[in-house]
């Protein structure tokens, strides 16, 4: 399953990015996310949550899944980071 929807990406202080594609992987159970977060929250191996959902918007609080996430450089592949493009 692909999604264009745009999730939150948080940390213990609250909103620090936004998803912009979404990959669930089955039968693996695993969700893949494109993501773009704030620099000083964008070192490898940073812990965050995806929180899952769209809010409603009604004022009220929504309990919507949260998927614990860590941080990893993009493209993942090493030499696709450091040798494509790199003129």
């Amino acid at each position: 399953m692909l999604s264009y929807a745009r999730q939150r990406i948080e940390n213990a202080h609250g909103l620090i990015g936004t998803t912009y594609h979404t990959a669930s992987l089955a039968p693996y159970d695993a969700v893949i996310a494109l993501s773009l977060v704030g620099l000083e929250h964008a070192a490898p191996g940073t812990r965050v949550e995806v929180v899952w959902g769209d809010d409603p918007g009604t004022g009220e609080p929504v309990d919507l899944p949260r998927i614990r996430a860590t941080v990893q450089p993009a493209p993942y592949n090493e030499h696709a980071r450091t040798r494509y493009r790199r003129d």
